[in-house]
């Protein structure tokens, strides 16, 4: 054998080094050997000696510039040295020497990929197909591109026809496995993952892709896969993108931000990873950030989801004309197509354009008649603009046995209004008598005991900043909270949310246990108090209205801990509050409860003032002074706001009498 093919023994049995030697000493005697310069660069290249490897292919192509081998070879190595401009030279080359190199086509395609020039990298991939029909390479790398444009029914196309050919095939089954994930069918992609893991138990990438398919179904088995992964040091970006998905899917926006922004700065994350970090910026109050990758997403093509999420950010800022243009972008045909008309019908009737609105609608109720969405945003804007009647018809022409419960019964308390507000008041009964409350919270009462204790607490006369209301959906509550916000006092209603303060309302008191509080010990519960309330009150604040669960435990603590409080108790008529119960349920307590409630929450403590709303509309002395005395005489009158029917959450003064043979017939109990 000749010098150079015993070199190329060496080469082809894996022996790198010795051949880069004997080539080397081949060139000293043949510089211009072009096989050796391909040889030191192709055996470079397998000891990752990159500089070395492009030294020498450029050198073999300076010799043979018409060699499609060589060229090929260069390009992969200046691509390799992030050289991609030059790369793409020489890609382009190879083929103009030899129009069916597979890998060519396919560089070409990546090349213009990471330039972001998407047309011409998937026309390359189809290239490379037509070179290699078979190239399941190409037709992953195409499949990929169309999912990072949101074309996830082309991606489908290409998948599932490769499959038919290649059932059995890994990487595709890998990729099909992802085009489930990016088009939402996680239980399909759950069982593509599950397959390839029997075949290959320790694939890494597809336990990471199995744990994010699981985050919806088995969030537990999901975290205990990625638990694994990671106590395995497994080192792959499609794990971090695990990590942050499984935050944002937990309301860890924070720790969702920090794994998925690298991963997602590659420029090669799939949309939903994207779209994760894009949600997560929202939730965590930094929309700029959320539009700035919505924007990348969008470059790359129209994404459904995309536009959907970025059209959201716009509605919450109000932005309702932007929204609307970008909810717009979304194409009939798409997944997203019905999301998208609802949406802009919600920012038509946000607009109060009302009649626009249900025309959106009917579009949305043409493409789905039974979308119960839609049909109530529709009966909505019927009510604003008072067409009762075609609203009453909507509702007749759904077909209930398709419908949910809890569907039938908004269907039946949307009718009873409308049916109440044309004076129908027997035909409303109907619907209100079908309507299935919650059953009515038991208030615990204090024993007789307990509240002659409470009432011997020292109390002084009403004169501090600290201000306490107990009231009820009942006995005016939205209707009061407008009237302190239009008189420029800030309502305090976290203690009926998630994110209650932790102060000395959020304690489980008994009466004994107050009983042992010293005066020093109740001044520092104030301090803890007044601290807690400044966290959640702006630095303008001037007058706070605190709103306390309704208990007569709380008007104790209010007694012993704030002894000079104002204490509000907004009441109502005993029949108003008995009609209130059956048409819109009870909230804190069951009509029957709130005057027994009260009664003992007065008896213990002076300075608790109970306010009729509807003596105070009608500026009864009594009641105007008490509402003066807790916030001065610069108020304004209060009215029960004037709304829709649809909009109502309270009936008027004495409405009760309208319904006064239905109520008669039905035991107070209920």
């Amino acid at each position: 054998m000749s010098q150079i093919e015993n070199i190329k023994v060496l080469h082809n049995q894996g022996q790198f080094e010795q051949a880069i030697e004997g080539y080397q000493e081949l060139l000293k005697n043949e510089p211009n050997n072009d096989e050796a310069h391909f040889g030191i660069a192709h055996a470079s290249s397998r000891i990752n000696d990159i500089e070395q490897a492009l030294v020498h292919a450029k050198e073999a192509v300076k010799l043979v510039p018409n060699s499609d081998r060589y060229q090929q070879f260069k390009g992969q190595m200046l691509l390799a040295n992030r050289e991609i401009d030059a790369a793409l030279s020489s890609f382009k080359r190879s083929i103009k020497e030899n129009p069916n190199l597979f890998h060519s086509y396919l560089a070409i395609g990546d090349i213009y990929a990471i330039k972001n020039e998407s047309k011409k990298a998937k026309d390359h991939y189809k290239l490379a197909l037509k070179v290699e029909s078979n190239g399941i390479p190409a037709i992953i790398k195409l499949s990929k591109l169309l999912l990072l444009e949101g074309d996830y029914q082309g991606a489908a196309k290409e998948l599932q026809q490769a499959e038919l050919q290649f059932p059995n095939d890994p990487n595709l089954k890998l990729q099909l496995g992802i085009m489930r994930l990016e088009r939402g069918e996680d239980g399909f992609a759950e069982l593509y993952f599950s397959k390839l893991l029997e075949d290959e138990p320790n694939h890494a990438v597809a336990k990471t892709y199995l744990s994010i398919s699981l985050l919806n179904s088995d969030p537990d088995r999901a975290s205990k896969i990625i638990a694994e992964l990671v106590d395995q040091q497994v080192q792959i970006p499609e794990l971090m993108a695990a990590l942050g998905l499984f935050y944002a899917k937990n309301n860890r926006y924070q720790d969702a931000i920090q794994y998925l922004t690298p991963i997602c700065q590659s420029g090669l994350a799939y949309p939903s990873w994207l779209m994760a970090l894009a949600e997560s910026f929202a939730a965590n109050l930094q929309p700029n950030s959320a539009m700035k990758v919505l924007s990348e997403v969008l470059q790359r093509g129209d994404n459904p989801k995309a536009l959907i999420i970025l059209g959201q950010i716009h509605q919450i800022n109000d932005n309702y004309q932007l929204a609307i243009k970008t909810y717009q972008r979304i194409k009939p045909g798409e997944k997203e197509f019905n999301q998208a008309l609802l949406r802009q019908a919600e920012c038509l009737y946000k607009s109060r354009d009302f009649e626009a609105a249900i025309k959106k609608l009917d579009e949305l109720l043409g493409e789905k008649n039974d979308h119960n969405a839609g049909i109530k945003l529709k009966l909505n804007a019927l009510s604003k603009l008072n067409r009762f009647d075609d609203a009453l018809a909507l509702i007749e022409s759904i077909d209930a046995s398709k419908q949910g419960k809890e569907f039938n019964q908004l269907m039946h308390f949307f009718a009873g209004l409308l049916l109440d507000e044309q004076q129908k008041y027997d035909q409303a009964w109907d619907h209100f008598s079908a309507l299935e409350h919650k059953q009515p919270h038991e208030v615990q009462m204090l024993s007789a005991a307990d509240e002659k204790a409470v009432q011997s607490f020292s109390s002084e006369p009403a004169n501090s900043v600290f201000r306490f209301v107990f009231t009820d959906p009942a006995t005016g509550h939205h209707d009061f909270l407008q009237w302190l916000q239009d008189n420029n006092i800030t309502p305090l209603i976290d203690r009926f949310t998630a994110k209650a303060r932790t102060d000395v309302f959020a304690q489980q008191w008994t009466v004994s246990m107050l009983q042992e509080i010293t005066e020093a010990q109740a001044h520092l519960w104030r301090k803890k108090y007044t601290k807690q309330l400044n966290l959640v009150i702006s630095d303008n604040t001037d007058v706070v209205m605190d709103f306390i669960p309704f208990s007569p435990i709380n008007v104790a603590v209010i007694k012993k801990i704030f002894p000079k409080a104002h204490v509000l108790i907004l009441s109502r008529n005993f029949a108003d509050m008995r009609l209130h119960n059956q048409v819109f349920g009870t909230y804190q307590l069951h009509y029957t409860q709130i005057s027994k409630a009260t009664n003992q929450m007065v008896a213990m403590n002076p300075n608790v003032a109970v306010v009729d709303i509807d003596e105070w509309q009608n500026k009864q002395v009594n009641a105007c002074e008490s509402i003066e005395k807790i916030f001065g005489s610069q108020t304004s009158d209060f009215k029960l706001l004037d709304v829709k029917p649809l909009d109502r959450m309270i009936m008027p003064f004495m409405h009760w009498k309208n319904y006064q043979q239905h109520l008669s017939q039905k035991p107070q109990s209920d």
